[in-house]
């Protein structure tokens, strides 16, 4: 038996002339607890013992639960000096299960161990890896584990624990199994801990049922060696102050003016106005100073002591004045995604940051975000107006020629698109943007460009401040964009569409990103959102209960008013959408282009035959294979684009390339596809398809369709010659002409053959018309040739959205030959607006024969 021993309890605020000394000791031996708090759940055992007569063993049983024990010890701080802890833990014959934990508080700033902040040596306390750990509490709660040993606890263990903390911020943690005597010794360095007052020891256990009752304490003992303070760190918290943080709490004398003096690296003075204490920070002082102009500062300090009497020694410091960064402070200015063919840059991905704040900036503990990736910034100090780029491994070398540099492990960038985020050691943004492969110039979407930031200050309306480098090389990395300037947003946002996904679902496009959701509302329908999800920064997702929207039906969305990151607000107001899907006929194949030139893309044109406005977006356009299966089902595009009813639009993968090789006359005539399918040179099919992908209009086409005069069938396209006529006609499809380039993109066909029906039964003149009463022009007259009595016409006029504007006749009995007038006024009598117009005929006779035609006229104000 060992020789009996009791508490010892030492105050060390009454010890100053003493370096050392042990805190606490305890060995159960008393046989009481009766300094222990919150003990109810713990007992003294003598029958199953750790050591000696007695040892601290949980006596609950039959139930699950947590029970704490704790004892008081005198306050001092956890930074005062070196500190040491031993203690011996032992587990019946179990492991501990993943809702299992035990531990040793070292040190605790309350005897309320259930929401103290402290350090707890144990098992399971964060990981549920059964290894012993050392991990920091807050307020009850693990939050930061500081040294994971190798040691995996299993049943039946008895170890004792050494653990040992300098007042250098250096933990070392040892341990042995009670029935060996060699030891396991690990450490880890903590730049700085956290300030704690400690005031308490003690115990946790968190058990199960089965293994409650099943945990043993025993042999604790807190010794601390007094050390003479030092200081942590100098630090800049603003442009008028400074923290300097002490290893420990020091004597009001650290609040005195005369125990500091400030100069810049050029021996300039900088005065200190005043020294305070924050209670937050009681290991702390905040120097107040003038603003300094040189960025590299030298503090002295003499003449100070901590509250146990040991001094300072006699100190200078010199550290840089740099920052905490805020939001703009360090931002994004340049990336490379895409390096590849290089334009003269190395093939190497990077991110540029710019310190746009004007003073040096402390980049530590900062964090990258790529989508959902997270990467954590070397530590480094940054500048004001400098520059650093980072790479991914090993492509440093590539880029040292152009400044500061540093390796980013695992850093990868799409060439698609990517949101990067960048934040400080405390979680806060400092500056965020979304790469899309569709800010850049058609012709350098292929690799080789950077992506420049116009406006470094700008911090809102990101996609409208990127563009691609007009430098020769590529880029500029390390260096001021050739297109840098003020670029503020004064645009306020649009509603770019809507589209009903499915019964239940509706999406938005805005124009650019929004502060705030607006308010949403259906006029006349009583619809409930269950929920909105925002994706793209500019497109916002509703979802509905099943069987809100109808096929067919017609609809009005409400937005109150809204505004865009930068506050330019719109009003809101109605917006009038329907579900609808496209049906055959309504969408028609007009041109294709399958044998490009050599350095040209394919192409496909499409052309809008119905009497209204059709939604592009979710349509697909694709091919097939060998067994006809569809293959390459290409999306046209993803946000609405509207095509005018009696318009074209050209399908391509490269825009700019189409434009440089022929003559158009609606640039504006285009969509660029993401991926487009491929079409062979010889023989090939076209497939349109709808949203449920769904044949709108197939062709066949083969290299023999071409007229036999042609020499060289590169670069000329296919055009069809009637919309009226199927499309699987072989002579419905002619070579474009080469007085008209040999391709006519946008616009109509060289090769286009009105219907003869049409041309016998409809005409209209003049094809442009100016209702301004000059005497020229005035009127719209509309010819009907059915070339026998009997025929009865409704004929309606539609404007290019598909809105029916005016009914110029209902169930009008024509003769052979009959004459209409539209004088430009829609049904409310009130002038229609400039633009094109269709004029829709729908006739029948007595014989059941139905015919449709429509006809396009322009309304102008004025005719030269």
């Amino acid at each position: 038996m060992r020789s009996t021993f009791t508490i010892i309890l030492l105050t060390i605020c009454k010890l100053t002339n003493l370096f050392s000394a042990t805190l606490f000791l305890e060995n159960f031996e008393s046989g009481h607890l009766d300094s222990w708090r919150t003990c109810q759940s713990w007992a003294l055992e003598s029958q199953q013992v750790v050591n000696g007569d007695y040892s601290l063993r949980h006596f609950v049983f039959g139930r699950g639960g947590e029970s704490y024990i704790s004892h008081s010890i005198d306050e001092i701080d956890l930074n005062a000096g070196n500190f040491s802890w031993q203690v011996t833990l032992s587990n019946g014959d179990w492991a501990p299960a993943d809702d299992e934990a035990f531990g040793f508080w070292l040190c605790a700033d309350t005897t309320e161990l259930s929401v103290a902040s402290g350090y707890v040596a144990g098992v399971n306390l964060m990981a549920k890896d059964n290894r012993l750990t050392l991990v920091r509490f807050q307020n009850g709660e693990p939050t930061e584990e500081i040294l994971k040993t190798r040691m995996v606890w299993d049943e039946g263990k008895t170890v004792i624990l050494k653990i040992s903390h300098s007042s250098q911020g250096i933990w070392h943690f040892s341990y042995r199994d009670k029935s060996r005597s060699s030891w396991s010794a690990e450490y880890k360095e903590v730049e700085e801990t956290p300030s704690l007052i400690m005031q308490a020891t003690g115990a946790y256990f968190r058990f199960t049922a089965s293994h409650s009752g099943q945990f043993w304490l025993d042999d604790i003992v807190v010794d601390f060696e007094n050390t003479s303070p030092f200081i942590r760190t100098v630090t800049a918290v603003s442009p008028q102050a400074i923290k300097v943080q002490f290893s420990e709490k020091m004597i009001n004398d650290a609040l005195s003016l005369q125990k500091y003096t400030l100069e810049s690296s050029h021996n300039t003075p900088v005065n200190i106005s005043h020294v305070r204490s924050e209670r937050l920070y009681p290991a702390a002082v905040f120097l107040e100073i003038e603003p300094p102009t040189d960025w590299e500062l030298r503090l002295a300090i003499n003449s100070i002591s901590d509250e146990q009497g040991f001094a300072l020694n006699d100190t200078t410091i010199v550290f840089p004045f740099a920052l905490p960064a805020q939001l703009g402070d360090i931002v994004f200015t340049e990336v490379v995604a895409d390096p590849s063919p290089s334009q003269g840059l190395p093939e190497a991905e990077f991110i540029e940051l710019f310190n746009n704040s004007g003073f040096p900036a402390k980049m530590e503990g900062w964090k990258l975000h790529i989508d959902d990736s997270e990467k954590e910034l070397p530590p480094f100090i940054m500048a004001p107006e400098s520059y650093v780029l980072l790479v991914g491994t090993g492509d440093s070398t590539l880029l040292s020629d152009y400044g500061t540099v540093y390796e980013i492990p695992g850093l990868s960038l799409r060439n698609s698109e990517f949101a990067l985020t960048l934040l400080s050691d405390k979680g806060e943004l400092l500056d965020s943007m979304y790469y899309r492969n569709d800010l850049f110039d058609a012709e350098k979407r292929d690799g080789g460009w950077s992506l420049e930031r116009i406006d470094p200050n700008r911090l809102c309306g990101s996609s409208g401040n990127w563009m691609a480098s007009v430098a020769m090389a590529g880029g500029m990395p390390g260096a001021a964009n050739p297109m840098q300037q003020t670029n503020p947003d004064e645009i306020p946002p649009q509603v770019l569409g809507i589209r009903v996904e499915s019964d239940q679902q509706l999406s938005v496009w805005f124009s650019e990103s929004l502060s705030a959701s607006p308010d949403i509302s259906f006029p006349g329908k009583d619809f409930h959102v269950d929920s909105a999800v925002v994706a793209n920064n500019q497109l916002v997702k509703l979802f509905f209960p099943e069987g809100t929207f109808q096929e067919g039906g017609a609809y009005t969305l409400h937005l109150s008013a809204f505004a865009d990151e930068c506050g330019n607000q719109s009003a809101g107001g109605d917006f009038d959408f329907t579900y609808r899907f496209l049906h055959p006929g309504e969408l028609k194949l007009s041109e294709v282009l399958f044998n490009p030139y050599s350095d040209g893309v394919d192409f496909v044109e499409l052309y809008n035959t119905s009497s209204e406005a059709v939604d592009l977006s979710g349509l697909y356009l694709a091919t097939r294979n060998d067994s006809l299966a569809l293959k390459q089902v290409s999306l046209i595009a993803d946000a609405p684009r509207s095509l005018d009813a009696g318009s074209y639009v050209v399908l391509s993968i490269n825009t700019e390339s189409v434009l440089d090789q022929y003559f158009t006359e609606c640039p504006g005539c285009f969509v660029e596809m993401d991926e487009f399918p491929s079409l062979p040179d010889d023989a090939g099919r076209v497939v349109l398809l709808n949203r449920r992908k769904e044949v709108l209009e197939e062709f066949s086409y083969n290299r023999s369709m071409h007229h036999p005069l042609v020499a060289n069938e590169s670069g000329v396209s296919l055009e069809r010659k009637s919309f009226s006529r199927e499309v699987s006609e072989r002579d419905n499809w002619h070579s474009a002409a080469a007085t008209a380039g040999f391709a006519t993109p946008g616009y109509a066909n060289s090769s286009f053959a009105e219907d003869e029906s049409i041309a016998e039964w409809l005409k209209v003149e003049p094809k442009i018309f100016s209702p301004n009463d000059d005497g020229y022009n005035d009127r719209l007259i509309i010819h009907l040739s059915p070339g026998e009595p009997g025929w009865v016409a409704n004929i309606r006029i539609f404007d290019t959205a598909g809105r029916e504007i005016r009914r110029l006749s209902n169930n009008a009995l024509l003769a052979s030959a009959s004459e209409l007038v539209w004088d430009g006024r829609k049904e409310d009598h009130q002038l229609a607006e400039l633009g094109i117009y269709i004029i829709a005929v729908e006739a029948f006779n007595p014989s059941g024969q139905t015919k449709s035609f429509r006809k396009t006229c322009v309304l102008t104000d004025r005719i030269n």
